[in-house]
Order: C-alpha cells, then sequence, then structure tokens
C-alpha cells in the first residue's frame, strides 16, 4: 500500500534482508550454470566432424565447407602471377650515352696502343718485349703479346684478339670507333631498357657486320661494346613495386563458401585443399577453432546478459524466484535439443516457437518475446553446421519468428484452456507460413523451394504447440507453478483438501466460500487476478484441519477455549496459518496460493485472548507479541484483498440485522482499521483501489444478507398479520456466532 495511505512501513528485518541476498546470489549461480551449459552446449553442436587425410589420399566422401573460409594457397598462387606479370616501370637517364660514348674512347685508345705496339714490331721501329731484335715473319711472340695485353686495363683479350689488332691499320680502328659510335647512338636513341643489353648489343653488332670486317666485329668492336653499353631506361624500383603490390591487391581471395565442396568423394586430396580443410579445423589433431570458439562464447554471454537485462528492467518479480530462472533455463535447454533433432529431418521443422508459448503461458508474455528472439539466434547457430544456407534459413528463421511470436503470446495472454496453445499454434503456423513466402519471394527464385521450406517451417510451429501441450503439466508439476490451467484443477471441489475442508471442517469451508465470493469480485473491480485471489480464499485456512474444534464455526457442542489458558488460546488460534503452510507444502501447492495462508492475517492483534487474559488475575501485564499472528502482512494486491474479505465476512456475517447502508459502513469502518495497524503497508494498493474493494465487498454482502419474509407457522397463519416485518436473513446456513463480542474482534475471520 502507499505509505500516503498509512504509516511508513517498517524496515525489513535482518533475516528477510539475508534471505534476499542469498536469493540473489542462487539466481546469480543459476544464470552462470546456464551460461556454462549454453555455450559448451553450443560449441559441441557446432564443432564439425574431423577427417584424417593427407595430400594424395583419396577424399572418402565430399566434405563440404562449415563456414566461408579463404583458399590461402590457390590465393597466393593467383597473387604470385599476377605480380609476375607487372612489367617494370622505367625511368630515362639523360647521361647514359655520354658515359658509354667516353668509356668506348678510353677503350679504343687502348686499342690504338696494342695496334700501334703490334705495327711498330711489324716495321722493327720498336723493340721486342725481349730486346732482341727480329724479323716479322706474321706471327709474335708470346713476350710480345704478353706486352700487348698489358697494355689493356679497361679489360681482358685473349691471344687471338691482341693479334688481330696489333695486325690492324690505324685506319681499321678509326672505322671501328666511327661505325661503333653510330649504332651505339642509334640503338640508344630508341632507348636500351634495363635487362634488355643483349638485345641491343645483337642489333649493334647485325649493323657492324655490314661496315666492317667480321675479324674486327666480333673480336674488337663488340666485346668492346659489351664492356661499355649500359641501358638508358632503368628500373624505377619504387614505381614497380607499387605496381605489383597494387596487382596483387586486386586479386580477390578464393572463398570456398559455407557449403560449398572443397573435396568431393573420390577424388585425390590436392595441398591446396588440405590447407583449407586444416584451416577449417576438419582434420584429426588440427588445434581448435578459436574464432570459432570465441564467437560461441561471445553470442551465448550476449544472450544470457540481454535476458538479464529485460528480466531485470521489466519482470524483476517474476524472475526473482529461482524456480522462474530455473524453468527458463530448462525450456531453452529442451527447445535447443529438439530442435536440432528436428533439423535433422529438414532445418525448418526446428520447433524454435516452443520458447515463446511455454515462456508465454508460464513467466510472462512480455519476457516471452524477448526469449523467443533469443531462441532464434541460439538455434539459428547450432543447426548451422548441417545447413549449406545458413545466412539465409538464419534471416527467415529470425524475421519469420520474430513476426509470429506476438501473434501466439496474445492469443494465450488470459487464457484458461489447454487448447489454446493448440490453437495459438496454428495460428502462428498459418502467420509463419505467409511470412516465409514473403521472405523467400525477396530472396529465392525458386518457387518450389519457396513453399517447400515454408510449409516445413509451419510443421515445425504446429509441432512446438503439440509438443508445448505436453510439456506445460509436467513443467507445473516439476517446478509447482501457478498457471490459469493449474488454478482451475485447484479450483475442482474435488480437489483432496477441498473435500477434507468440506467434510472435517464444514464451517471453514462455507465461510472460505463466501470470501472467496468477496475477493473475486474486489479482484475484479481493481484489476487484480480474480481467478488467483478466488483459489487463494479457497485454501486460505485449511490450517484449520489440525485442530477444528478450535474454531468457533465448526464447534457443535462446548468450546475447548473455556478450559484453555488464554495464552494457549491465542498460540492455536495463530498456529493454523503454520499448520496451513505445512499442510499445504505437504500437498505441493504453489507457492504463491501458499501467499495467501501466510499472509491473510499479516501479524494482526488477537485482541480477545489478549483482554481475557488481562481480565485474569495475574494477567495485566500480558505482552501484545504473544498475542499476534507471526506475519508477513500482506505484499500483492491479492493477498491484501484476502485479508480485508476474511475480516469483512466473519464481522458482517456476526453482526446481525443490518440495512445495506449499515453494511457499507461496517466494512469501511473494518477497512480503516486494518489501514490504520499498518497490515496493508507492504501491499500495492491504492486508495481507489480501497473504494472499489469496499464497494464490491458491499454489492456482495447486500445479496447474501438480504431481507426476505418471514413466513407464518402453518397452525399461526390465521392469527397473523398478512405480512409481517422485515427481518435480515442469511442466505446461507447460520453458523455459531463469533466468540468475541462485538466491537473487541480481532477481525481475523477466526473463531475461538
Amino acid at each position: 500500500m502507499k505509505r500516503s495511505m498509512a504509516q511508513k512501513p517498517e524496515k525489513p528485518a535482518h533475516g528477510a534482508g539475508a534471505e534476499k541476498r542469498r536469493q540473489r546470489w542462487l539466481n546469480l549461480f543459476v544464470l552462470v550454470a546456464c551460461y556454462v551449459v549454453l555455450t559448451l552446449g553450443m560449441l559441441l553442436a557446432t564443432s564439425p566432424e574431423r577427417y584424417n587425410l593427407a595430400v594424395g589420399d583419396i577424399a572418402p566422401q565430399t566434405i563440404t565447407a562449415t563456414k566461408d573460409v579463404v583458399d590461402e594457397v590457390t590465393t597466393e598462387m593467383r597473387r604470385e602471377r599476377a605480380v609476375d606479370a607487372v612489367l617494370p616501370s622505367y625511368k630515362e637517364d639523360e647521361t647514359a650515352f655520354e658515359r658509354v660514348v667516353e668509356r668506348f674512347d678510353a677503350i679504343m685508345a687502348e686499342f690504338e696502343a696494342v695496334r700501334a705496339f703490334g705495327e711498330g714490331l711489324r716495321l722493327g721501329t720498336v723493340p721486342t718485349a725481349s730486346g732482341a731484335e727480329y724479323t716479322f715473319t706474321g706471327t709474335f711472340a708470346p713476350e710480345d703479346l704478353s706486352h700487348a695485353k698489358s697494355l689493356c686495363m679497361m679489360m681482358s683479350l685473349t691471344d687471338w684478339q691482341i693479334t688481330i689488332l696489333m695486325k690492324q691499320s690505324s685506319g681499321d680502328l678509326v672505322s671501328v670507333r666511327k661505325n661503333t659510335v653510330n649504332s651505339i647512338k642509334k640503338q640508344m636513341e630508341s632507348t636500351i631498357r634495363e635487362g634488355q643489353l643483349e638485345a641491343a648489343i645483337a642489333s649493334i653488332q647485325r649493323d657492324l657486320q655490314e661496315n666492317i670486317s667480321s675479324d674486327l666485329c666480333f673480336n674488337v668492336a663488340i666485346p668492346a661494346v659489351r664492356v661499355c653499353l649500359v641501358p638508358n631506361m632503368i628500373i624505377d624500383q619504387e614505381a614497380t613495386e607499387l605496381n605489383r603490390a597494387a596487382a596483387r591487391h586486386e586479386v580477390d581471395p578464393s572463398i570456398y563458401k559455407s557449403g560449398q565442396n572443397i573435396v568431393v568423394a573420390g577424388e585425390r586430396v590436392t595441398s591446396a585443399q588440405l590447407a583449407v580443410l586444416e584451416s577449417l579445423g576438419l582434420l584429426e589433431g588440427n588445434r581448435l577453432d578459436v574464432m570459432m570458439m570465441a564467437g560461441v562464447i561471445m553470442l551465448g554471454l550476449l544472450a544470457i546478459l540481454a535476458l538479464t537485462f529485460h528480466a531485470v528492467q521489466f519482470e524483476a518479480a517474476a524472475m526473482a524466484r529461482l524456480k522462474n530462472v530455473l524453468m527458463l533455463a530448462v525450456i531453452f535447454a529442451v527447445t535447443m535439443l529438439l530442435s536440432v533433432l528436428a533439423a535433422g529431418i529438414h532445418p525448418h521443422l526446428a520447433p524454435v516457437s516452443m520458447v515463446a508459448l511455454l515462456v508465454g503461458c508460464l513467466i510472462s508474455p512480455s519476457l516471452a518475446l524477448t526469449a523467443n528472439m533469443l531462441a532464434l539466434i541460439l538455434v539459428g547457430v547450432l543447426i548451422n553446421s548441417s545447413s549449406t544456407t545458413f545466412t539465409q534459413q538464419m534471416l527467415s528463421m529470425i524475421v519469420a519468428g520474430s513476426l509470429s511470436a506476438p501473434l501466439g503470446v496474445y492469443m494465450l495472454r488470459g487464457k484458461q484452456q489447454r487448447a489454446m496453445i493448440l490453437l495459438a499454434g496454428l495460428s502462428m503456423a498459418l502467420f509463419n507460413l505467409f511470412a516465409m513466402i514473403a521472405i523467400g519471394l525477396l530472396t529465392n527464385n525458386a518457387l518450389q523451394t519457396i513453399l517447400s521450406n515454408a510449409v516445413w517451417s509451419a510443421g515445425g510451429y504446429v509441432l512446438a504447440a503439440v509438443l508445448c501441450m505436453g510439456m506445460q503439466p509436467l513443467l507445473e508439476w516439476l517446478f509447482n507453478l501457478v498457471t490459469p490451467y493449474k488454478l482451475l484443477e485447484l479450483a475442482n471441489p474435488n480437489q483432496p483438501l477441498l473435500r477434507r475442508l468440506l467434510v472435517e471442517t464444514p464451517g471453514t469451508y462455507h465461510h472460505s466460500i463466501l470470501v472467496a465470493n468477496l475477493a473475486e469480485a474486489a479482484a475484479e473491480a481493481i484489476g487484480a487476478d480474480p481467478l488467483l485471489t478466488r483459489i487463494g480464499a479457497y485454501y486460505h485456512d485449511i490450517g484449520k484441519l489440525k485442530r477444528p474444534q478450535y474454531f468457533k464455526e465448526n464447534q457443535m457442542a462446548g468450546n475447548p477455549h473455556d478450559r484453555t489458558d488464554p495464552r494457549v488460546s491465542a498460540a492455536i488460534i495463530a498456529e493454523h496459518v503454520t499448520d496451513g503452510i505445512l499442510i499445504a507444502r505437504q500437498n505441493r501447492l504453489p507457492e504463491v496460493v501458499i501467499d495467501f495462508i501466510a499472509e491473510h492475517h499479516g501479524d494482526t492483534l488477537i485482541a480477545y485472548f489478549l483482554h481475557k487474559m488481562r481480565s485474569m488475575e495475574g494477567g495485566e501485564k500480558a505482552q501484545t507479541e504473544d498475542f499476534r499472528y507471526a506475519g508477513p502482512k500482506p505484499r500483492t494486491a491479492e493477498t491484501a484483498i484476502l485479508m480485508l474479505a476474511d475480516t469483512v465476512e466473519a464481522a458482517v456475517r456476526a453482526g446481525g440485522d443490518q440495512a445495506p447502508e449499515d453494511i457499507e459502513e461496517h466494512i469501511r469502518q473494518l477497512v480503516k482499521e486494518k489501514i490504520d495497524s499498518g497490515q496493508l503497508n507492504d501491499s500495492p494498493l491504492r486508495f481507489a483501489d480501497v473504494q472499489k474493494i469496499i464497494h464490491a465487498f458491499t454489492l456482495v454482502l447486500t445479496g447474501i444478507y438480504h431481507k426476505r419474509i418471514e413466513y407464518p407457522k402453518l397452525g399461526q397463519a390465521a392469527a397473523l398479520p398478512p405480512v409481517r416485518q422485515e427481518k435480515m436473513k442469511i442466505a446461507e446456513p447460520v453458523t455459531p456466532a463469533r466468540m468475541e463480542p462485538e466491537g473487541e474482534s480481532d477481525a481475523s475471520g477466526d473463531h475461538d
């Protein structure tokens, strides 16, 4: 209840705070455990089969790529070919011709010295190398040849080349120089590129053969050209490397797309194929696929965080219960397992919508939509290992599933028949069928494939609905859940506890029925859960089964409290709450129903026995804490309504004849007492809600305790007036009056 309505609520006890901290740690532990299990399951499901292959082996089966992968070996070969095909870039050397001519002239000067030495020997004008005089007979002495060689410092000549030079005339060398320089100039004007010297020398040689003798051409001119000729177009290394890098970059990598055959069964495995298989981790002994593992770990973490953020922000109350966290984990695990199995038949048959249907029915509709989206993504990853069109399949699964889920969740909201699950599944299947066709028309041109995938996907939704109908009762039993279906089962009069209540404590049973009528009407008036409130009212007093004779409505003869100490009597009255909790748990009633038992009296004072104790000799100092219910106070709108209904029904019934306006005033006074005593401080009720509750109570009670004509006895009919004065009567069987005097009631609805 809002603080403005009543006094400031008490601070939670240390024990309650410790319990909340323990609950948070348990929830955190469950989330971490779920993340670990989810990640391990995804890693196992996405781990590919490994093969024992080597280069040259015959592939035993066709192996396809599990994801897009680059063929590094083939890509590198193509890049090297592209680099080799790049022609070098050149830049002109403007001083090359001058340097070549200068060097050639220096060589020719040495040749001239050799020629002059030979001519002097032939004419006898120069001494021989040995100093002896002789007459030239057509050959030169070895000593003279050696001396002539020593005159050539810029290049090394053979004896034959030296001999040819020594026999030439001065005009012959002049002709050689002139023709050679002209040929070099002509060649360099048309450019000589680096690396093409041999071609240029061959061209010069062809020119010289036409103008000088072969001996001079091959033994003198061409050797000199070979020594001095340099290219005048040299390679620009920087520009060439840039061009080669550009050519390398322009080569697109060779990629095996996900699902593409790498090795075909019966073919020999090449080194390039083996390298691809190794990079995918498909060979035995390979290292783990670190990138895939990182992706799975990150995806699992993000999924858990996204679900946690939504739960904390929008579903804090629901997810504060450990069983809801565990149940969500079980739903995810079962859905993924069944999806992987169904994907073995067809990928689109995966019953992913089980998450939306089960979470929507058992936990929260809004949480169901977020959980459904995450399930679609995770299942898409899990079934990828056998899929050849992962991107398209995942797109269609996520989009179609996201569009279909809100329809199913909306249809299930507030519905109380299990058949609605099947109807919701069929509606989602039809919606999904059209969604899949629409997506297929956008991504595929094969109409037959589109229709086939759509039909399989719709079948997956029908399968999910059937599985949900089977799983829901199991989950309700396993986690002791309260759902509309479970509540309807608990409302059955043949339920063992209700049967015991009717047979063993008939007064309490009828009191509970009347309280249920009041509470349900009030819950409908303020928008609370009327079905839950009615069921809570049915079972709120089952603790009286243990000692029924101590409660006034069940007493047929005698009152055991007359012979009991007031403190013991108060303890017995208060214990019907703890006894009721124990009986409820022994019979596996849902916790939310047990909350009605625990909270329907709050920590109300058992005033009658306190007064009785204080009126006894020596009892003046009796402590009020010994005469209170243990609590806690109502924490939900439904349990607060039950407290008020329980109080009002008992007090109004004990009040005797009352007019409708008196009933309403009595109800207002009773409600005010609860507010003033702080019993509603922990509930979410508002002032406007309280007014609606009072009005609903008044309507129900004036209908029950309506005026009826009191008919005369048959023998006195003639003596009585036609119509007697109207008097308030009770439509239901009259129960014994309360033991406490009016005004002294503990307003608890319990009778000692």
